[in-house]
Parts: structure tokens; sequence; C-alpha cells
């Protein structure tokens, strides 16, 4: 009885062990029993420290695993994943999924950005669209690269300032002391006449500002009697274009009149030209019919 007694025991804490030790390796893989998972697909062209089983957060939190890691195919270079996340998990369709780590010694895990309030939902199946992080390890191969450059930069920065470069610069230095002591005198004397010419500007433009503000209704009065003396030119500019259109409507209505009365002016003008003529070469007839009788000469 008492061997029979001790092999129960041994049995239930055999049980109990594996029991804590099943609890122990769902709480350390994230395995949660009861909760349905939807399927989800992204692509990344870098997944370094990610395998199947690695974890997906949702803002920090654990909603699933990778599922699958798919190499490139010729459609896409890129390496696909496949996600099994929790059914209540607000996959928008502006999340982006990208790969990083909590800190420095963690593992790498897969994260799936919250999008926008106002994005609506992705459906299961779909392809969460990824970005690029740079992980610790690029980060690293761009600081090598950086620290590279960084002693080629210092060591011609050295060849530069090596000790006659520096005498020239020494140099410089005490010439442009010596041009900023002997040169001081006339700048402050240029500030001073600067200064004069400031205050005198500003007193030119109160003065103006004074003769603006006199000068005001006189302005006014003037431009009232323009605006009049306007309006008077356009009323008689337009009284001469009625009386010319009269003047060319008279013009046209006597113009047989008036070629009749040129004709006859020339007729006239003839006929003077003539009796011109005749009284100069014959003034008698002004005052007798006929000749006067000739004169016998004796």
């Amino acid at each position: 009885m008492a061997s029979k007694s001790n092999e129960v025991k041994v049995g239930i804490m055999v049980i109990v062990s594996l029991i804590f030790l099943a609890a122990f390796l769902f709480a350390i893989f994230g395995v949660n029993f009861g909760k349905e998972t939807v399927a989800y697909t992204t692509h990344l062209e870098y997944v370094g420290g990610l395998t199947e089983g690695s974890l997906v957060k949702f803002r920090g939190f654990d909603v699933g695993q990778v599922s699958e890691i798919q190499l490139p195919t010729p459609e896409d270079p890129r390496i696909g994943l496949l996600l099994e996340l929790e059914a209540d998990t607000p996959v928008k369709t502006d999340a982006r999924a990208f790969v990083t780590s909590i800190g420095i010694m963690s593992e790498q895990h897969l994260e799936i950005s919250p999008g926008t309030p106002t994005a609506g939902i992705l459906p299961p199946g779909s392809d969460i669209p990824s970005k690029e992080v740079m992980s610790f390890a690029q980060m690293a191969e761009a600081m090598g690269e950086l620290s590279e450059n960084t002693q080629v930069l210092i060591a011609r920065v050295s060849d530069l300032l090596n000790e006659e470069n520096r005498a020239h610069i020494a140099s410089i230095m005490a010439n442009a002391n010596s041009l900023v002591s002997d040169g001081s005198a006339p700048l402050l004397e240029t500030a001073r006449n600067l200064k004069t010419a400031t205050a005198e500007i500003a007193e030119i433009g109160k003065n103006v500002a004074m003769l603006t503000d006199t000068s005001d209704s006189n302005l006014q009065q003037i431009l009232t009697n323009l605006e009049k003396a306007t309006t008077n030119a356009q009323q008689l500019t337009a009284q001469m274009g009625e009386t010319m259109a009269g003047l060319q409507t008279l013009v046209n209505a006597n113009h047989t009149s008036v070629r009749e009365m040129m004709e006859n002016f020339q007729v006239v003008s003839k006929n003077m030209e003539e009796f011109t003529r005749i009284i100069k070469e014959q003034p008698w007839l002004l005052v007798r019919k006929s000749a006067p009788p000739e004169r016998k000469i004796k």
C-alpha cells in the first residue's frame, strides 16, 4: 500500500509539473487559447532577426506571430511574411508593418503602426503595406563608414592647420586687428554722421506729413475743380461733335449747289480777269464807247 501511495504522489507531481511547464511554454511563446485569429501578409526588403514564431506587436502589445516566411519571387523581389493576428486587432488601411526591437539587447519583432483614426479597417487576408526601418547592424555599418570619413576629414584638417598655415593665419589676424584699430575712428565718425542724417530725414518726414495734413483741403478743392472742368470739357466736346455732324449733313445736302456756286465763281473770276486786261489795254472805255481819233502829225 505504501508503494502504491508513493506512486500516486509521484504521478500527481509529474502531472502538475507538466501543467506548469505547458503554461510556462504557452506564456513564453504567446499562445492563447480561445481567441480567434486572422491571417495577413506583408513584404519587406530586410527581415533581419525575424523567424517563424516571431512576435507581432500592435502599439507594443502582442497581437500575433509570424507563421511563415516566404522567399522572394520573380513577381516580388521582397521577402514575404504570413502573419496570424488576433481577430480583434484593428489593422487600418494606412497601417505600416516594420521590423524593430524594444531595446538594443531585445529580439527583433514585427510592429504594426496604428494608422489614422479616420482610416478604415483592412480586411483579413490583405497585404499590410510595409516600411523599411534601419536596423542596428545597418546603422553600425553606416556609422563605420562615417567614422572612416571623419578620420579622413581630421587628417585633412590637420594638414591644413600645419605650422606654416598657422603662422599665416596668425599674421592675417594681426593685420585684421591693426585694421580695426586704425579704422575705428573713421567708423565712429561715419556712424555719428549716419545718425545725424537719420535724424534729419526723420524731421523732413515730419514736415512733409504736416504739409500734407494742411494741404489736404486745398488738394480736395483742386480735385473738385478739376473734375468740374473735365465734365465741362466733355460736354463741350460732345457739342462740337454734334455741330460737326450737322455741318457735315449740311455740306452733303448742298453738295450740288456748292459745286455750281464754285463754277460760277470760276466764270466770274475769268470774266474779271478779262475785264481787267481790257481796261488796262483800253482805259478809255470807261468814259467813251469808241477809241479817240488818231492825231495827225503835221
